[in-house]
């Protein structure tokens, strides 16, 4: 149906019309802010369209690395609503794009393999990617619909590196490692904050409950910096962790609970306010490093070394990563050893607090009583 619904406009295509299409996570989107900045360069004199996870949309329009963005309700998109799904396809394929490109090592057949389909571009580039997300039967499917995959290195790689792999070899060049960078349009005055003074930000909510840290030690953590130092606590979140971070605020009046309270770039604005942000391996770790916060994560081994910690080289502060190694590492988030994750899969759990505090006490130091 899919493919039907994409050949219902005409397709001629429009010259120098090129899609680009991303469409998974916030911080996966971050993680792409340094090679999405070559864009440009790459495709010079073409109208660029980003398709983008509505997710983060708003905060993509912001950035200058392309002429427009159609957003994506993902959820709704993956097959959750058909017509809506449909009429996002036909969307897409009536824009007549000459080139397509997904610069996705993880690439999804039924989000951006179908996506690229649905264009009818000339040209359809993509990754040869990894089957973390697909199976081989899918790959061998949807790599039908490319024309050009580029060939990924086998050697394991930080994501930032990964993204430059794919630029790189569309644009015929080696680009060098840098950290992603967000620049916040006019500095974001916001009011829920105007009122506070030095802060810190928690954020204990994450993609996926076997890598949230134990809520007990996040409560731990917030009254020591209510207690120890001169500061405030804000725990930021989606809408949907709300109810999880009112567990934290109920075990103390003080603290700050904004989940679901700010558009994701209000939260941008509220982490680069912030003088450290504490939190799983989730967007907001990502999120701030971009606008220059220091943070640290709880730091799990499903993936560990492909999104954090982050590559030695390039410049900047960069996240901290605490984290317990097992020999179960690289398990792509398939657990081995549990299938109840009330306190975050083993790896998590073997996170102590004290190792926590000590780090906290380590950055903050100036802001202790003592």
């Amino acid at each position: 149906m899919d493919y039907m619904v994409a050949k219902i406009p005409a397709h001629n295509p429009s010259n120098h019309s090129v899609a680009i299409i991303r469409v998974d996570l916030i911080g996966d989107f971050i993680l792409w802010l340094p090679a999405a900045e070559k864009l440009r360069s790459v495709f010079p004199n073409s109208r660029l369209t980003l398709i983008a996870n509505a997710a983060w949309a708003d905060l993509a329009r912001d950035l200058p690395y392309w002429d427009e963005v159609i957003a994506i309700n993902m959820k709704w998109f993956s097959f959750e609503k058909l017509l809506y799904r449909w009429r996002m396809i036909r969307l897409i394929a009536s824009k007549r794009f000459q080139i397509a490109f997904q610069p996705v090592y993880s690439r999804s057949l039924a989000d951006g393999d179908s996506i690229i389909r649905a264009t009818n571009a000339v040209e359809r580039i993509g990754s040869e990617g990894s089957l973390s997300n697909l199976s081989e039967e899918e790959a061998d499917f949807s790599n039908r619909w490319y024309t050009k995959l580029c060939p990924a290195a086998d050697e394991a790689m930080h994501e930032i590196d990964r993204n430059l792999e794919i630029m790189g070899q569309i644009a015929g060049v080696k680009y060098k490692s840098t950290l992603p960078q967000l620049d916040l349009v006019g500095g974001m005055k916001l009011n829920l904050i105007e009122s506070l003074g030095k802060y810190v930000v928690i954020t204990p909510g994450a993609s996926w409950e076997g890598k949230r840290w134990s809520i007990s030690n996040f409560v731990e953590l917030a009254q020591c910096i209510l207690e120890r130092m001169d500061l405030e606590v804000v725990l930021c979140g989606s809408q949907a962790e709300f109810d999880l971070c009112g567990s934290i605020k109920k075990q103390d009046p003080r603290i700050i609970n904004l989940a679901g309270k700010t558009t994701l770039t209000e939260l941008a604005g509220i982490l680069k306010g912030a003088i450290l942000v504490i939190g799983n391996d989730s967007s907001a770790i990502h999120i701030a490093n971009a606008v220059g916060t220091q943070s640290i994560c709880i730091l799990g081994g499903g993936h560990f070394g492909r999104f954090l910690p982050y590559p030695g080289d390039g410049f900047g502060i960069k996240p901290i990563a605490l984290f317990k190694e097992m020999d179960c590492y690289q398990c792509n988030w398939r657990c081995a050893k549990t299938q109840v994750f009330t306190d975050g899969a083993p790896c998590i759990q073997g996170v102590r607090i004290d190792e926590v505090k000590s780090e906290i006490e380590r950055l903050l130091g100036d802001n202790l009583p003592y």
